[in-house]
């Protein structure tokens, strides 16, 4: 199973352990290099004290050679590479590579690589470095003018080994034969003497990811508890990212000899590997541990990592309250008292309780496809029992009044659940009131609004309000109970209140709200809008009209009957306009009003004013 992504998302993982995503493997080991030469040079036996760096263009010499003037010569070539990247690494080939481009005669080959002392500059003649130790020869050859390739893995191996920062070589035709010209060579100067290394470092194992069951690596006893048998590990490798092996083992801990391996191949060095318990057995105490490989080196197998393989449900608790009958009304204004029972079930380490269904619990896949689960005896809604199978006391304080369902599980340290039960009974709101003090609200004024405790509640010491969509806000109760809070009116509002007492009680939620309705409003003291019969025919009215909160208006159409004809009036700076009206007939009138916007656009929104001429 090879990958390199996986999907990040959240699951619910149990022994059936999980889907992985596959992609193509990256490149595996060993790696290879061809590091540049730091030094390459060659010596001339006819010239002792000159040192003869190579030059572009021209032929390197190599053995054996007369000049014009018949002056006989022998070189050697000498060539060092720096290793610094190597220390630390395992070699698995060393060539060096030459090109030949003339030789004297074809048909005579024989060329020696040695290791030598270490040198910083091309030597002369007379200062050639102390050979060590003849690495290779080549002595036939199918092709003439060839590039040829001497292995010295061992000499570069042992240098690493030694933590030797360079290496150098000589390369020379052998010393029997190395005065006969028949047997000179010319080398490249354009290829010069290259250098091929493969290496490789040995995969690592990192302590620190390893996880059973998405829970880090316990190697001490007494070890946890699991209900998921998916084990996970990753290792570090010095080398370029590659795939890698990795090989898990498990065994009973009681018999070392039942061990169980299994192989995970993974693509990249960031991604986890994974492998699943092989039919684990309830009650029984596992070992296991890991190593990675790179398909040339193996890591050494990780120290043991230990748990418990429990899957079995442990039984429902008993669920009793001191203050709330079950199937009966709470005491208004004090917390529920519950007792969560394990009932002598050592199986039972926790409880888990909610107000409405249980979610699935589950695991999160997090970066690089490493499992992550949270402590089952740890949450929100989760208690601990006093001891195994013990008992639990918690106050609790409903999200809602009415009819209410507490549900209650038993959980274990291996996170099984238990089948839940259900304390039912009845829970009066006991919402604070609110009420406005001073002038009603007035928009762009400020309103202040009083909070007062529900009747029979005592000891409230704070209010917890939200305004509109405005994060919560707590206020401070005063010695009697109550609290004001003090806000500019802006728009349409809608507040909600609880209250909560020195006892952790918290009351239902209590709601106050301010309505700017988007249509004009219209005032007459003449003829008020009452129900009631008022004024009479030839009694002129006046009608004032006042444009909704934060509206601008230039004017307004307005008609007192549906049937007649819209009347503009225009309004002024503060955008009002008053109209005087006279009726004609007693009965029932229904004045329409549209706002005119700044544009002479018509605001759909109408203010439908009703009134009786007596």
């Amino acid at each position: 199973m090879s990958r390199s992504a996986r999907a990040l998302t959240a699951v619910a993982v149990g022994a059936a352990g999980l889907a992985v995503a596959t992609a193509t493997p990256a490149a595996a080991a060993p790696h290879y290099d061809s590091p540049a030469p730091i030094q390459v040079g060659y010596t001339d036996s006819a010239d002792r004290k000159t040192a003869f760096e190579v030059e572009n263009g021209v032929g390197i010499p190599l053995g054996a050679s007369t000049d014009a003037n018949g002056r006989a010569h022998v070189s050697r070539v000498y060539v060092t590479f720096d290793l610094d990247k190597y220390v630390g690494k395992r070699i698995t080939r060393g060539l060096v590579v030459i090109g030949e481009t003339g030789a004297a005669d074809c048909t005579k080959r024989a060329i020696e690589i040695w290791s030598t002392d270490t040198i910083d500059k091309t030597p002369s003649w007379s200062t050639a470095p102390v050979a060590e130790q003849k690495l290779y020869s080549i002595t036939t050859g199918s092709f003439c003018s060839s590039y040829l390739a001497f292995d010295v893995a061992p000499a570069i191996a042992k240098a690493v080994t030694k933590q030797k920062p360079r290496v150098t070589f000589e390369i020379r035709v052998p010393a029997n034969v190395e005065n006969d010209v028949t047997f000179g060579r010319t080398l490249s100067s354009y290829q010069q003497v290259g250098l091929t290394v493969g290496y490789n470092s040995a995969p690592v194992i990192t302590p620190a990811d390893r996880y059973a069951a998405g829970f880090p690596c316990d190697g001490t006893a007494p070890y946890p508890a699991i209900n998921n048998g998916l084990l996970q590990a990753r290792a570090t490798d010095a080398d370029p990212e590659q795939s890698l092996k990795y090989d898990f083992a498990v065994w009973l801990a009681d018999d070392p000899a039942a061990r169980v391996e299994m192989s995970d191949d993974v693509s990249g060095l960031s991604w986890f590997a994974s492998a699943q318990v092989p039919s684990p057995v309830t009650g029984k105490t596992y070992l296991w541990q890991v190593r990675a490989g790179d398909g040339v080196d193996t890591s050494a197998w990780s120290q043991p990592c230990g748990f418990v393989w429990d899957s079995a449900r442990p039984s429902a608790p008993q669920v009793t309250s001191s203050n709330v009958p079950e199937d009966g009304e709470a005491p208004i204004g004090e917390p529920g008292v519950f007792t969560f029972s394990g009932h002598g079930d050592t199986d039972v380490a926790a409880f888990e309780y909610t107000w409405d269904e249980f979610s699935v619990p589950g695991c999160t896949y997090r970066e690089w496809g490493r499992l992550e689960c949270q402590d089952p005896l740890v949450g929100q809604h989760v208690v601990r029992a006093d001891a195994a199978g013990g008992s639990a006391t918690v106050n609790l304080t409903p999200p809602s009044s009415g009819p209410i369902r507490l549900r209650v599980r038993s959980v274990d340290a291996a996170g099984n659940r238990s089948e839940p039960v259900e304390y039912r009974y009845y829970v009066s709101d006991g919402a604070p009131v609110v009420t406005v003090v001073g002038d009603e609200p007035e928009f762009g004024r400020p309103v202040t609004l009083r909070f007062a405790p529900h009747e029979g509640v005592t000891g409230t010491v704070d209010y917890t309000y939200v305004l509109d969509d405005a994060a919560p806000v707590v206020v401070p109760a005063g010695a009697i109970g109550t609290a004001t809070v003090t806000f500019t009116v802006s728009g349409s509002h809608f507040l909600t209140v609880r209250s909560r007492s020195a006892s952790g009680w918290v009351s239902g939620e209590a709601g106050w709200q301010f309505r700017i309705d988007p249509w004009p409003t219209v005032r007459s003291a003449e003829y008020p809008s009452s129900g009631e019969p008022v004024g009479g025919v030839g009694v002129p009215g006046t009608f004032t009209f006042t444009p909704s909160p934060g509206t601008t208006v230039q004017g307004y159409r307005y008609a007192f009957a549906w049937d007649q004809e819209l009347v503009f009036v225009p309004a002024d700076a503060a955008g009002l306009a008053t109209i005087t009206w006279t009726p004609t007939e007693r009965g029932f009138y229904a004045l329409e009003v549209y706002a005119v916007d700044a544009d002479g656009n018509t605001i759909p929104y109408s203010a439908y004013y009703t009134f009786v001429v007596a």
